[in-house]
Order: structure tokens, then sequence, then C-alpha cells
């Protein structure tokens, strides 16, 4: 990911160190938020008041001119920009700003003058080297541009716009070679990103086109409180809390136990050393009361207690609840890592040790199962474990394990005399990859994270180079840590080296951005100063030495906010507990001693987990100690500050929301943590993330940027009150939808072309077919002319590309004692059905209707109510369930010379991403297939592909005439497991003479602009949704892409055929086609109309793992590849002249 380097002098030099009203801050906060929102004028309103409250207030002028700009209003976001710079000539946000400004208005030089400006406070900007490379791709500088773009490859190597580019500027230039090198980089990266949407691929939405284009919502840090300023002293509180446990072990460090080889036996070091290793704890919440349970790691085969987990019955109090939740496990036990494997929103735990790891589901009663062997997780007898951590390493939202192993005490040395454990062998990592149906593979050789046997001891996961997906850093005995960063193709790159990592006497290690820059640091305790400041994700630097003590060898470090001023402290164990307060500029002292700490015994301490156990809102501490009694530390004083308690909800990403990133602003104060499980050596702190916000009693916001890179933002949060946030729902892919004039307002109908998607992933490697057209009832919906034309709205709403190539009108005329139907239905492959009218009278619904487990749904599908058969169980991949199935008892059919089933219903679809996942766990998406009862009363299968409904809800067609073999059993069943949501099915045998009169019609109008988004609607507050046409925004979330879509105003002609010459739309864009009313015939009396519209095209979305998911290119076509001829050029020279999203038009 893009690194980002937040210059902090030159960007905030404006805002005073002197103490002020926190009324700009707060306005200016807000404002940032709405921005997050996509809410840009309630964003204008918020900065333009703190404007009022300050009128030198320069992050308010530059986030004004940037709301401005994201409302399309460029003189008047120009202006705030020029404004800015009158203040302060090198601030880089307004220069960025007016370079993309002047850019859109081809004034190149200026553009260029802006952008050096950028660089000349920030040289390596990728975001600027990469809009500097597309001006100089215009003006036909190939050179340059080329310059420019692998510049931006060198701070961001998998920057996908850049690539592209690129190699297109190679290519223009006459370098063949290296151009399609380039390209199959290109395209590699496409195929095998999987890590919140392509990697740098630029667009013109909020948040996607650099980081001088965010709203700027951190402020020059306000000073940390003294330790002298609050009396906070850690309590130990194991007898008040019901903390019984005493820990197995020797009590004493095994590093350095040296045998001479005949005195050597791999079983004696199992009994001594192996158990002087542990052991760790976790907080958890496993019973969903809103209270931190307590599971401790125990290291005995006999002797004492197993592994033992508290239950937090009240303010603190624990109970022992070991053996009713079957987690009394005797073993030799070293760690514990907490994470919700199975989505089911309950915690789950993964327990390490010698000998096997044990991976125990929560069944949600109380009790939690060991499957371990189910999941498919080997053990070895002589395999020695230490730490693991929960992470989503290929963000398909479900976690996988990393489990860090230690050495074979088996393989002994061949030496005289050896020590422990430098002369030992180590043992190779696991990276258990969850397959997303209970099971779990070992992909770590294939995603080259093994560690090569180093000895390792812990495990934590960050994103040390802001790049938005999940790096590994693995501590190491004896030698330096490993830090593996995501390549984001399934594998990792050790960049250990490159970043300056060296050895580091611990065994375990933690990160966060202690001194607000936006980076994670590292906290390596074995180091002479515990803090290795990150350098805008290129080097990890030791900080000049301050007062922090000069340890020896350190067990483990855990950073949290013990007094609750914003700034985040660190725990160390040593050879006893160290707690260093964090001063901001002025650096860490020791306050230990201050806070009752020095005094504990804490000599064989291991690892220490973080929670706020009591619910008095400040972070407790709980250590475990070898060979001795844990300590239950609880803050008291901290809560004279306040805080905020966090709680993530994932919906398309993990449920716990790890790897998500939250920052907090309250006035002047912000802090950033991303969820990173809290995991350390052995153990792991509670998963709640408890931010400090001093004398503040709300913060202004919080924002939220989730794995899969949905941006989301909260307002006015009150301090001392949990907080739930749940991932917001931003569905981004689903058809276009269409509107008819009513007489008085545009009416919703539905959506269409739902089969028309190209790039669409079915399983890996493996695309779908299209099905290119449509005929749309309108069902709900009497249009009525408009100044003497029916009139219909196409508008594209969500997060697609559609490509809308013919349009026509249908009336259909018929008795009115009856209706008509197209034979529509989507298939999930070809042939697909031809144009035909089904005539019905008088149909009714099944004589019975029961579902697989004999349940009578028959009230569900009388009428058209949003009332569903609904009851099969989902699998956790978006579109799949469980197989099911809908068996209808038709009535009397023995007379019947033709039968059809009439099915209202809509589709919660699969995507390419969930195909991908369920691909891995082996499920399958079985669409509808159609059985009877045969003569000798068995089910016989007679539509292996009866097809399913078209996106939202539609009335689809099943012919059944011919197909029931028993007259006197007129039973069908229904057998799928897609997610279908069948509303009414009615069984017609309609046979009259009758024929239907058919009147196509072409658009004699067809204009083309933007509208916007349609306000989504749920009556029930369920899906599926509907539009309000005239309540609409005009922003949205989406990203966009990239290349040449249709320009504005009359489209009439390239709707008139199917021909590949068709109106390509971006995200809410919108076709106004009109029909004349007077050249429909006269209706025959006794006659109504019912109107179809019919549609041909093709759409694309930007699922990450649909081919070429950020280009609009290339073209689709009904022939296959796209037309080069000179009627196609000129199409295209003439009509796709609106350039959207950051690239070149090449």
């Amino acid at each position: 990911m893009r690194p980002r380097t937040f210059v902090f002098f030159l960007i905030l030099q404006s805002v005073s160190l002197i103490a002020q009203p926190d009324d700009p801050f707060r306005y200016n906060n807000r404002g940032v938020a709405f921005l997050e929102q996509y809410e840009f004028r309630p964003a204008s309103e918020e900065f333009r008041k703190a404007l009022e409250a300050r009128s030198n207030f320069i992050p308010a002028r530059v986030n004004l001119g940037i709301a401005y700009y994201y409302l399309a209003d460029y003189p008047k976001a120009a202006e705030q920009f020029r404004e800015a710079l009158k203040q302060d000539p090198k601030q880089p946000h307004a220069h960025f700003m007016l370079g993309l400004i002047v850019g859109k208005e081809k004034n190149r030089d200026e553009a260029f003058q802006h952008f050096r400006e950028v660089l000349a406070i920030d040289p390596d900007d990728p975001a600027t080297h990469y809009n500097l490379g597309l001006l100089s791709a215009r003006n036909r500088e190939y050179d340059a541009a080329i310059a420019s773009f692998k510049k931006v490859l060198e701070v961001e190597p998998y920057h996908v716009s850049a690539l592209y580019n690129l190699a297109m500027a190679l290519m223009r230039s006459g370098k063949q070679d290296e151009s399609r090198q380039v390209m199959a980089r290109f395209q590699q990266l496409k195929s095998g990103d999987q890590a919140g949407g392509p990697m740098g691929a630029m667009g013109v939405q909020y948040a996607e086109e650099g980081k001088y284009a965010l709203g700027i919502g951190q402020y020059e840090p306000l000073a940390a409180q003294s330790a002298q300023q609050l009396s906070i002293r850690f309590v130990q509180a194991n007898a008040d809390a019901g903390v019984r446990f005493v820990h197995a072990g020797p009590g004493k460090n095994p590093i350095g136990t040296s045998w001479k080889r005949a005195d050597y036996s791999p079983e004696e070091a199992q009994k001594t050393v192996v158990p002087g290793f542990g052991s760790g704890s976790a907080f958890l919440d496993f019973d969903k009361d809103g209270k931190m349970d307590l599971f401790v790691v125990n290291a005995t085969t006999s002797q004492g207690t197993g592994n033992t987990l508290y239950r937090n019955v009240a303010s603190g109090k624990f109970q022992d609840v070991s053996a009713a939740s079957g987690l009394g496990l005797k073993h030799l036990g070293m760690g514990a890592a907490v994470g919700d494997f199975n989505n089911d929103t309950y915690p789950d735990l993964f327990v390490t040790g010698y000998g096997g790891n044990h991976l125990f589901r929560n069944d949600k009663n109380g009790r939690f199962t060991d499957v371990t062997q189910e999941a498919g997780i080997t053990n070895s007898p002589t395999r020695w474990s230490l730490s693991a951590a929960f992470f989503d390493f290929d963000h398909d939202g479900d976690l996988d394990i990393y489990v860090t192993n230690f050495v074979d005490l088996t393989a002994v040395p061949q030496k005289e005399t050896f020590v422990f454990p430098d002369d030992f062998t180590g043992q190779e990592n696991q990276l258990l990859r969850n397959n997303g149906n209970g099971t779990f593979a070992d992909v770590a050789a294939q995603a080259q994270v093994t560690g090569s046997k180093a000895k390792s001891t812990s495990v934590i996961f960050l994103d040390y180079n802001n790049s938005r997906d999940i790096d590994i850093l693995v501590m190491n005995q004896g030698a330096a840590p490993n830090l593996f960063s995501n390549k984001r193709d399934g594998t990792f790159e050790d960049v250990s080296t490159q970043v300056g990592l060296t050895a580091s006497k611990s065994a375990g290690a933690s990160s966060a951005d202690v001194n607000k820059d936006s980076y994670q640091d590292l906290v390596l305790p074995g180091f002479a100063l515990p803090v290795l400041k990150n350098s805008v994700g290129r080097k990890f630097v030791e900080p000049e030495p301050g007062t922090a003590p000069q340890p020896a060898f350190a067990w483990s470090s855990t950073v949290f906010d013990y007094d609750n001023d914003g700034w985040l402290d660190l725990l160390v164990l040593q050879d006893k507990a160290r707690l260093l307060k964090n001063q901001g500029a002025r650096g860490f002292i020791d306050v230990s001693d201050q806070c009752g700490l020095a005094a504990l015994q804490t000599g064989s301490g291991r690892s220490a987990a973080i929670a706020d156990y009591d619910g008095d809102g400040d972070n407790d501490i709980f250590v475990t100690v070898n060979g001795g009694k844990p300590l239950l530390l609880r803050n008291d004083g901290a809560n004279q500050n306040r805080s905020l308690q966090i709680d993530l909800a994932g919906l398309r990403d993990n449920k716990g929301g790890l790897g998500a990133k939250v920052e907090i602003r309250a006035g002047q104060a912000w802090q950033k943590l991303e969820i990173n499980g809290n995991v350390g050596f052995l153990s792991q702190s509670s998963p709640e993330l408890v931010f400090g916000i001093g004398k503040k009693q709300l913060a202004d916001s919080i924002r939220i940027l989730w794995p899969t890179g949905v941006l989301q933002a909260e307002l006015d949060r009150q301090a001392g009150q949990p907080v739930k946030i749940e991932e917001v729902d931003r569905k981004g892919t689903s058809c276009p939808l269409l509107y008819a004039w009513n007489g008085l307002k545009y009416d919703f109908v539905t959506d269409f072309l739902g089969g028309s998607a190209v790039g669409y992933l079915v399983a890996p490697g493996t695309y779908g077919s299209t099905d290119v057209d449509e005929y749309i009832r309108i069902a709900d919906v009497a249009p009525q002319p408009k100044d003497g034309r029916y009139s219909i709205k196409m508008n594209n709403q969500l997060e697609e590309v559609m490509f809308i190539d013919q349009v026509k009108l249908l009336a259909v005329d018929h008795p009115a004692d009856t209706a008509v139907y197209p034979d529509e239905k989507l298939m999930p492959a070809p042939p697909y059905p031809a144009f035909k009218v089904f005539l019905t009278q008088n149909s009714k619904p099944p004589v019975k209707a029961v579902d697989e487990r004999g349940k009578d749904v028959l009230p569900a599908l009388v009428n058209v109510d949003r009332k569903y058969p609904d009851s099969f169980k989902l699998l956790p991949f978006k579109g799949y369930a469980e197989p099911h199935e809908l068996i209808l008892e038709l009535g009397d059919m023995s007379q019947a010379e033709r039968v059809v089933l009439l099915l209202t219903a809509w589709i919660d679809y699969a995507d390419s991403s969930s195909n991908l996942a369920a691909s891995q766990a082996g499920a399958k998406l079985v669409p509808p297939y159609l059985q009877v009862v045969d003569q000798q009363g068995c089910w016989v299968t007679v539509l292996s592909n009866m097809g399913f409904p078209a996106g939202l809800p539609k009335t689809m067609t099943v012919d059944l005439s011919g197909k029931l073999l028993n007259k006197q059993d007129s039973r069908v069943k229904i057998v799928t497991s897609m997610r279908i949501y069948w509303d009414q099915i009615l069984v017609d045998t309609y046979s009259g003479p009758t024929a239907p009169r058919v009147t196509t019609l072409g658009a004699d109008r067809a204009g083309f602009e933007f509208y916007g988004y349609p306000r989504e609607v749920k009556p029930d507050g369920k899906n599926p949704p509907q539009y309000d046409y005239h309540d609409r925004s005009t922003t949205s979330p989406w990203k966009n892409h990239i290349g040449r879509y249709t320009r504005y105003g009359d489209v009439r002609p390239l709707l008139e055929a199917k021909d590949d010459m068709y109106v390509i739309m971006r995200h809410g864009d919108e076709i106004t086609a009109e029909f004349e009313a007077v050249k429909l015939p006269e209706l025959p009396e006794g006659w109504t109309r019912t109107f179809l519209v019919y549609a041909a095209g093709f759409g694309k979305d930007m699922d990450l793992n649909s081919a070429n998911a950020d280009t609009v290119g290339p073209l689709p076509s009904h022939s296959g590849m796209y037309p080069t001829d000179s009627d196609h050029q000129k199409y295209q020279k003439k009509y796709n002249t609106r350039e959207v999203g950051e690239t070149f038009n090449w």
C-alpha cells in the first residue's frame, strides 16, 4: 500500500500551538466525518461554521475547498485553495487540489507548477508523481511520463494504475517488450489482488485521489498529561475477583539451560524447559453478555488445574466455568488466540502447546467443542508451538491463523555440550488458511512465510506501510524478526532487512502509532529503547536515547493508554514489569514506582493482556507468571479521564473487524488504532478498543476504514458508554434501475439486465456467459403519456458501468380478463429463452406448498406481500445457501393442455468474490432444477435448468406443458442452493384461442445526463429495496471504472439497434427514453394494454475478483471481440468523449 508522508510542520503550522476554543476543531471534525460519509454539502456547512469561528483556520479552509471539489463546483473550490495559499504558500493540499482542478481545465503549465510545489514538500508522494505522469502523457512527452510512473512504482510497487499507464507510455514510445512485461505484471496484480480493491487504482471519488485530496482532521498533537496530574495505582485484585489460578511451571527462565550430550533426553527437556516458557491468557466475551471474561493457559499434564476459563459474572467478579465450558484441557499449553473463525459472531479459541494445538469452537451455549481434527489441523508430538494469531491474510472475509513454532527437542544437537535454545534446530511456522467451510489448510510454504526454522516465538499483524493489507511480524529467538510484507497475490516478501530490523532480545513485540503520525511503530522490548519509530513505512529507526531503561532479555510488551490521556503507553515484561508513560514529544518516562507496579512480584512474568474487566472506563492488566499466581491488576484512578470503548462488527469483512483502522477525533485531540487482535507473546488483550479522550465529554467523529476498503464515519458518540459500530451495508453492485411515468411522477419498476455482467467469475479461472437482453414487464405501474409520450428512466444507481445498446417499448394488447407475461428468466448458460408472451387467465396458487422439512409455506406464496419461505440456512458466502426444496402440489392437472408457473421472486446474487471463497470451501451454487413425480411415484428431473429470477422482484415463467408425467400426482419440486426468495407462485392453465397483439416502438427521444442516486426505501425494513426516484442524492461512495464514457446529450441513435454502439453509463448517469403515444393502435373494446420494456446491453461491476474490474475497457461485444471497423471507430470518437478516472486515454 502507498506510504503516506504526513508533513506535520508544513501542513499544521497554521494550527496554533496555544490552546484555543474547540469550536473550530469540532466543526472541522464533523465536516471531515461528512466527507467520509460522502455527504459533501453538509460537510461544506460544517467547514463554513469552523471558519466563522476562526477565519484563519487553514484546515477548515482547505477542507471547504475539498467539499466544493467533490460537489463539482470547481470555481468555488479553487477560490478556497487560493485563499489558503495566501495564508500558507506551501500548503500541500491546496497545491495538489489546484493541480487537479487546472489540469481538468487543460492548463498544463499551472498544473505542473502546483504538483511540483507538492513534491518540494513531499518528494515521494505517489499521487503527485502519478498526476505528473498523466500530464506528460497527454502532452505526448512519453519519456517524462515513464519517469513519473516509475517513480510511483518505486514508492508503491503494486500501484495498478501506474503500472497500466506505464505499460501504455512504453508502448507509445516504441518500447514494446518492456511494455508487454509491465502489462503482464498489471494483469497479474489485478487478477490476484484480494485486499480491498485494486491497489493504487486511482479514481475521482473521495478517498481515491491521494492523501492530499483527503480532508485534514489531524492536528498537531496536544501535549500529554504529566504523570503527576492524576493519581493512578494498579492494585492486585486476584482475591477480590476470584482468580485462583496457579501456573504449573518451574518459575525460572529456561533460556540458557545447558546439557552434556550424554545427560540429555528429549523427554526430560520436555518436562523442564517447556513448562518454563508458558503460559498465556486471553480476554474475550465468550457468552456475549458485554463483560470481558478471562481464559488462562496452563502447562501441565498432571498436577494442578488445566486451562481455566473465568466467566465475568458482575463488576469484575469471576467464576471458574472451565469444566462446564469444555476448556479445562490439561496439556503443555503455551498461548491463546481469540477469533471468530466461523463468523457466527461468537469468539472461538486457538490454544497452542507442545505436542499439539487445539481449535475450540464456541457453541454459543456456554460450551466449547474441540474441532481440531475435523478442521483439518494436523498436530505432531514433537511440534512446539508458542504463539498464534487470528487474522484475514487473504481478505476473503474469514479469519486465518498464523502459528509460530519454536525448536525441535528431539533433534539432538551434534555437540558434546549444547545450550538451549541456541543449539537446537528450529521448526517451520504455519499459516492456516480458513477454507470457509470449517476446515483449514497450511499454506505457509506457498505464501512464503514459513520463517525458515528461525525459532519463532511470537507473531503480530499490522499494516506497516499503510497499504491497507495485512503484513506479518514474526519474532525469532536470537535472530532478527521477519517482517512479511503482503504482496496481494497470496504471497509475502520478507522485508526485515530493507526496513532496518535487527536481532532483539525479546520474545514478544507489539505495534501501535505511539507518536501520532498515522504509521504503526514497533515496540520491541529487547532493544535499548523499546520503540522503533516507523519512518513513513520504509524504515524502523531507534529514537534518540531518553529515559527508558536498558533492558536485558524481555518476554513481551503491550501498548495501551493506562491514564486515558489519549497517548499510548507501554508495558514491558523483563525481570519485572515496567510501565513507560508516553509524554509525546518528551519521550517515555518510567512510572512503575508511581503506579505501584514496581512493588509487585512479577519476576517470572511471561505475558500480559489488557482489558477493562471491571467496566469502570479504564484499562486493567493481567500478567501471567510462570510457576506462580498471575497478577490481575485493577486500574484505580485513570477513569478520572474519560474514554470511549468501541466494538466493531463486520458485515462483508470478518465479524470482529480485524484489520480495520479506527480514528477518533475529539476537539483538537485525535488518535488512531488498528484492530490487530491485540496479540502478543502467548497472550491476547480485549478485542474492544479503548480510546482515552482526557476531559472531553464526547468524540466529534469516529472514522473506520474497513479491510475491504469501505470508509465509514460516525458522529457525536458520548464518552463513558459502550459504542457498537456495525459495518455499513454498501452494496456496490446490482443492475440498472427502471422507472416509468405514471401521470404524476416516476415510479420504480424493477432492475434489469441482471444476466449481462461481463467478467463475472463463477470459479477460479472460469468466467460466466452473458444474457445480453431482457423484456421487463411494467407490472405495478400504469404508464401514462407525458406531453404525448410514454417516458421511462434508466438509472445506473450502483458501483458499475453499464453499456446500453438498444431500448424498445412493447405495447401488448389483450382481453381485459387476461394477463400477459414475457417468457423471462435467468439461465446459468445458453441457450437463453427466445421472446415469447404467455397469455394467462384466472391463475391460482398451488393447493399445497411445503419445504424440504414438510413445513407448510403456502401462506407465504399466495400474494405479493414481501413474505417468503426463507427458513433455509445461509452459507457464509454471499448468494449461497444450503440446498433447499420447495414442493408444490398444483391441483388437478389431468385435463390441462398447458401448465405454466408464474413465479414472482427476487434473488440475493452471488458475486465474483463469494464464488472464489466458496470454491476454496468446496461449496457449490446449484441453480434451480425442477422435478416431477413419474408413474412409479419417483421424483425425476424434467428441467435441469429451470432458470431463476433476474435480480429485484419480477415474475418469471416456467412452462410445464407436457412435463407432468403422472396425471394423478401433480407435485413438482424445485431444488436449489441459491438465495432465492419466492414471494408468489401461481399456476395457470389458460389455453384460449385469443393471441395478444404486440406493437413495438423505438425511442423518439433519448436524452442522457447525470441525475444522481434515488433514495433506497425498505417498506418493512428488510430486503429487497425499492427506490424513490424523486428523493435523490447527487453524491455516492462508489468508485469509478477508469476510461471513456458516453458524453451527455442526445443518444437516440445509439439505442436503435443491437450493434455494439452503446451508451456507456457511469454510476449516477441516466437515460430518459420517450415513445410517441400516437403511434399505438386503438384498443379493441374489452381489451387492455400491458407494457414491456426491451433492453439490450452489458454491465460490469468493480468486484476485485471480476475481470478488468477497474476499467471501462476492454469494450464488450455481442460477437466476442469488439469491432474495429471505421463505423465503430467513428462512433467512439463522436460519442465516448467523457473521460472519467485518473488515467490517460491511450
